[in-house]
């Protein structure tokens, strides 16, 4: 007994679509005879669907062939893939790829490198950005200073255009700001003059130099007198506002200057000892008095020679952090608040600001 699908030579059968397979035909010779008939129905009878039916029914629907013609990608005009690339400045390879995912739309592409950008700066959030820049500005009127660190993870980026030309627009933005931003969340919501806001604007050049960008500590300063110093490699900057100083007094500019120049050399962590938290005191309070008491002759004396000692080592650490504290750095005979006493002409120190990358 013959098996229906084993014909013998010469002999056809009948496949699933009801058509006789004739002997010897080859493997595309059915397909095509399918294709040919559901055209032929197409052209009878038009349907919102046929374009389907023909899709399915031709013959290299099914052919390896006609799988790599399906996914090969759209060809996209140089033109329009050098106009992104002059948006974003980003290889012309990454442009060409985003524009066949958009299917050409540049504004499309655009978002795709925009969240393309995001992916990398989170991946890299966590390195280290000890490198960077400092820029700022004092107002016109001489009330208000502001500093921008831009941080990043090595010398050469930080030197590099796009890098530069990042920082310059912000700075610059923020001077044609009647109010500042006071936090790093309204900096990087701040529109450039671009349009585009500065997260999108960072996220584009993290998306092109593949490095880790961050804002550093945003400073505001304000006062009846705001000066501002930036040392020359822009690495060490800081702000200082005198109160019952005139901006405009050569003098002042001076002296303002020079305090500047001062808090970029010994760093000071707080205006005055008053600012200092109480658990930091109360800590460096015990550090001391341990170290005092592991002194035989320490642990001789009596307990108020003993707080005398302790209080006068805390001074010492006062005078290292607190500014007003500290030794003037042109002249360490002198403390901070005694210069501003003699060349500040009444004026007093209310609020200052120190930014530094390498630190």
């Amino acid at each position: 007994m013959r098996r229906a699908c084993a014909p013998e030579h010469g002999e056809s059968t009948v496949n699933g679509y009801g058509e006789a397979i004739l002997p010897g035909a080859g493997p595309s010779f059915q397909p095509r005879r399918r294709y040919r008939a559901a055209r032929d129905i197409c052209q009878i009878a038009p349907h919102p669907l046929s374009s389907w039916l023909l899709f399915f029914e031709s013959p290299d629907a099914h052919t390896p062939q006609g799988d790599r013609e399906r996914t090969r990608p759209m060809a996209i005009d140089a033109r329009i893939v050098k106009e992104l690339r002059e948006l974003t400045g980003l290889p012309m390879m990454v442009c060409k790829k985003a524009l066949e995912d958009s299917g050409g739309d540049v504004e499309a592409a655009r978002e795709i490198l925009r969240k393309q950008g995001q992916k990398v700066a989170e991946a890299k959030i966590d390195r280290t950005t000890r490198e960077g820049r400092i820029a700022g500005f004092v107002t016109p009127a001489g009330t208000c200073g502001v500093m921008v660190p831009l941080l990043c993870e090595t010398e050469p980026v930080a030197r590099c255009e796009d890098f530069v030309a990042l920082h310059d627009a912000i700075i610059e933005k923020l001077k044609s700001t009647a109010k500042p931003p006071r936090t790093n969340d309204e900096l990087l919501a701040t529109p450039l003059v671009s349009g585009k806001t500065v997260r999108d604007t960072l996220l584009e050049v993290v998306a092109k130099i593949r490095e880790n960008i961050q804002i550093g500590p945003l400073a505001v300063v304000e006062g009846d007198a705001v000066f501002q110093y930036i040392h020359f490699d822009m690495h060490h900057g800081a702000l200082v506002a005198l109160k019952g100083a005139d901006p405009a007094d050569p003098a002042m500019q001076e002296v303002g200057k020079n305090l500047c120049m001062h808090i970029v050399f010994a760093k000071p962590r707080y205006l005055e000892r008053t600012d200092v938290p109480p658990d930091v005191v109360a800590k460096e309070r015990e550090i001391l008095l341990a170290a005092a008491q592991a002194d035989p002759k320490f642990a001789q004396k009596p307990a108020e020679i003993q707080h005398k000692i302790v209080e006068g080592k805390l001074g010492q650490f006062y005078a290292e952090r607190c500014l007003l504290e500290q030794p003037y750095i042109r002249d360490d005979k002198v403390k901070v608040q005694a210069f501003v006493a003699r060349d500040g002409k009444g004026a007093r120190i209310a609020s200052y600001a120190y930014a530094g990358v390498r630190m």
